[in-house]
């Protein structure tokens, strides 16, 4: 589709982006992998189905002959194979860039293209940009939240473009170091470890941010980031000790197979405590998880190889309530979603690629044996 862009800004014409979502800009999509994707975009890197496509296509974009590079006949016009397609200059004796950035599928890039990108690198940089601010004038600015006070537990949800933003606040932090890091997570763990990336994050390391970033407010992370209650429609479900990165790609993939706007609204625990007890609204534990989910519609389980959750209590407690009152179960992992008792948007039962034996894992459980923190 990099012709089709660079026709569309020659042309001066309106650049509209879609996703399986809606519109980006609406109101339903601000945000998510394939935006970030597109802001990120570089017809460099870009491929066509044969690499002499790629090329003449890569010539328009710089400006210069569509043929450099393609063989000619001695006339100087293209020289096409049995089936009517350009052919490379050198076949394939093409000479490769091994000091080039690789292309997308991890091959060495050609010399002639590695020399093109560098003598009309403005020229792709231009298309790069116009399709950046594109995105970017669509999408607008994000308004800096007032904050709100919200007593009951139950409505300190989350939208899905808050908990994006939560996982870029958290990736500009790292890698965490014990020297840089004021809450750096004082787990056993984690006392010979110098250096903590992001990908290694999992939800107990986030809580030691979390209360550290609302710990003068005494309040939860919702609240700093919310004007007002938030009622939420899913309820997420997780280990803890899984990596930020897993639950984020599985509540992603689940959004886009139910075709979820960016303003949905997650429960997700940890970003509704208030790690001050004082502050926590009365009533018990099971009380106040009893209270989320009847507040949601459905829940989403996110389940990793190991089957850990299969092993916690509380999971179990919030799945069994969660059936028993009729409501929506999906399980999700960071490559697939599967609906458990009502199909996905588009009426099919999975999306993505989802083990079937993460759910048998989770499916032949015996309460009786499962773990609880307290």
């Amino acid at each position: 589709c990099g012709l089709e862009v660079k026709y569309t800004t020659e042309q001066e014409m309106e650049f509209v982006l879609y996703t399986s979502a809606g519109r980006v800009g609406s109101s339903y999509v601000s945000g998510g992998p394939l935006v970030e994707a597109i802001k990120g975009w570089d017809i460099r890197q870009s491929e066509a189905s044969d690499p002499p496509y790629r090329r003449q296509i890569l010539n328009y974009v710089a400006g210069v002959n569509e043929l450099e590079g393609l063989k000619k006949d001695a006339a100087g016009k293209m020289e096409a194979d049995e089936k009517g397609r350009p052919q490379l200059q050198d076949g394939s004796e093409e000479l490769r860039d091994p000091l080039a950035v690789r292309r997308l599928h991890g091959e060495l890039e050609y010399a002639y293209e590695s020399e093109l990108f560098r003598r009309c690198s403005r020229k792709f940089e231009d298309l790069n940009m116009a399709v950046r601010l594109s995105v970017m004038s669509k999408i607008g600015l994000n308004r800096k939240p007032k904050g709100c006070n919200v007593p009951n537990k139950a409505f300190r949800g989350v939208t899905l473009s808050q908990l994006r933003l939560i996982t870029k606040k958290l990736e500009a932090t790292c890698p965490w170091t014990p020297s840089a890091t004021p809450w750096w997570p004082d787990h056993d763990s984690l006392s010979s470890v110098d250096s903590l990336p992001f990908e290694q994050l999992n939800l107990y390391h986030v809580a030691g941010w979390a209360k550290y970033m609302t710990s003068e407010a005494e309040c939860s992370l919702m609240e700093l980031l919310a004007d007002s209650p938030q009622v939420p429609q899913y309820l997420a479900l997780y280990w803890q000790g899984q990596p930020l990165v897993d639950i984020m790609g599985a509540i992603e993939i689940f959004a886009e197979a139910n075709r979820l706007p960016d303003s949905i609204v997650f429960s997700v625990e940890l970003f509704s405590r208030r790690f001050n007890y004082e502050c926590q609204h009365q009533g018990s534990e099971l009380d106040r998880c009893n209270e989320r989910i009847d507040e949601c519609t459905g829940a989403v389980v996110i389940l990793e190889e190991k089957g850990t959750l299969a092993s916690r209590l509380w999971p179990a407690y919030e799945i069994a309530q969660c059936m028993q009152s009729g409501k929506s179960l999906f399980l999700a992992t960071k490559d697939g979603v599967m609906a458990c008792n009502q199909p996905l948007a588009s009426g099919a039962w999975t999306c993505g690629t989802f083990d079937a034996g993460i759910a048998s894992t989770l499916a032949a459980v015996d309460v009786e044996k499962m773990e609880c923190s307290f």
